[in-house]
């Protein structure tokens, strides 16, 4: 019944907007090119069709052609899934597993059709584990059965352990079969696991490669010491923190919508505070305004990490962006405006004060360990300033009003 389901959903199923997205052709018409016929044959009843023919329970293994489809069904499972690599891990080993265990029943089954051994050390398995009442069968005997036909089908597969002589031209056929199905088995599981390896390991390599090239680039140059251990710890930062990825070229390459989405996610603790602070205050058109405001903030955000030690703002550099903490850690400290060194963590932000007049930072910024930030230039700012109403407002009076303190010389 479950098989007659399947193949009425799998023909009536609609295209949406969504499966636009997913698939180039359309589903139905894939469906009925390589999967429906192997559902057919698992779902007519042969076996209870030519039963009164006295046919053999043999034909009751049509049933398992269905599993030719599995490696489809498993594509639509994780079809949205982007843990590629694992993912693909377990289900070759689920398949392995699969494939064991119907070898085993198989064994089993050769066995009750052919009959069981006198020996324990036969190819046969033992008398003791025939069951003499099929109704209420023990534990303990199911258990051993099924040991025995998984040390079978482990020797098969694995050709590590002691393989009895079969006793009959049949047995020798089965054996044979089987074990070529575990040669081909387990030349697809090592292919399969070696190609995950390599893709796992592949942005290590390239990683290294890269390193290599920068090592033997500042080996040629007549640069400091300091300069090397700067450029060696931002190496490190980069592979320990982010193993390797430069965020912000992947964020490029995102549609705008779901780059904006996801940086507005993770810079949302620094970001909601600032436009808080600063712009909420002055918003009339109330909360959808303010959302908006933020979106459009995001879209003009950059991903920068800076390893430990490294100043991200000079007391006396110009300011042309301002950056939003998301994780690590940093002093702020400044030998005019403060005592002692202020601490910023993640959900802070700082470098606002002068974006929008380019003046003179009175502030030295410097990441206590490595550091993930958002950065805002002055010239995004100004666009996103002007884009909405309440904030092109204000920035009209700001300047408006700068210009008439210029004018009288208070500036």
């Amino acid at each position: 019944m479950a098989y007659i389901l399947d193949i009425w959903f799998s023909w009536h199923v609609q295209e949406s907007p969504t499966s636009l997205e997913l698939y180039e052709q359309n589903l139905c018409s894939v469906y009925k090119k390589q999967r429906m016929l192997f559902d057919v044959i698992a779902a007519i009843p042969f076996y209870g069709v030519l039963v009164v023919f006295n046919c053999r329970p043999w034909m009751k293994l049509l049933r398992c052609v269905k599993i030719v489809n599995v490696m489809g069904y498993l594509d639509e499972i994780n079809r949205r899934s982007v843990a590629n690599e694992l993912t693909h891990f377990w289900h070759v080993w689920m398949m392995y597993l699969l494939v064991i265990h119907w070898v085993a029943c198989s064994y089993l089954a050769v066995a009750t059709e052919v009959g069981f051994g006198t020996e324990w050390e036969s190819w046969l398995p033992s008398q003791e584990l025939e069951i003499s009442d099929p109704e209420n069968p023990s534990s303990s005997q199911l258990s051993k059965r099924y040991l025995r036909g998984l040390f079978f089908a482990t020797t098969a597969f694995v050709k590590k352990a002691r393989n009895m002589k079969p006793e009959t031209a049949v047995l020798y056929t089965f054996q044979i079969t089987m074990s070529f199905m575990g040669l081909i088995t387990m030349s697809f599981v090592i292919g399969e696991l070696a190609s995950l390896f390599i893709s796992y390991i592949g942005l290590e390599v390239d990683f290294r490669k890269n390193h290599i090239a920068v090592e033997l680039y500042l080996a040629r140059l007549r640069v400091s010491d300091r300069l090397k251990s700067r450029t060696y710890a931002f190496m490190t930062s980069l592979w320990s923190s982010h193993a390797g990825v430069n965020y912000d070229e992947l964020l490029e390459e995102i549609p705008r919508p779901i780059r904006a989405a996801c940086v507005l996610h993770a810079s949302k603790e620094p970001l909601d505070w600032f436009v808080m602070k600063v712009f909420t205050p002055i918003c009339w058109n109330g909360k959808s305004a303010i959302e908006a405001f933020t979106l459009s903030l995001a879209e003009q955000l950059r991903f920068e990490g800076y390893p430990r030690d490294e100043n991200v703002v000079a007391e006396g550099s110009i300011v042309r962006a301002m950056y939003f903490v998301t994780k690590g850690h940093l002093n702020m400290q400044s030998n005019s405006l403060l005592d002692r060194p202020v601490g910023l963590g993640a959900g802070s932000y700082f470098g606002e004060r002068g974006l929008l007049g380019f003046s003179i930072s009175a502030y030295t910024v410097r990441t206590v360990r490595a550091c993930d930030l958002f950065s805002l230039s002055s010239e995004a700012f100004i666009k996103v300033l002007k884009q909405h109403e309440f904030s092109r407002f204000a920035l009209d009076i700001c300047s408006r009003s700068y210009k008439q303190i210029k004018e009288k010389h208070v500036v």
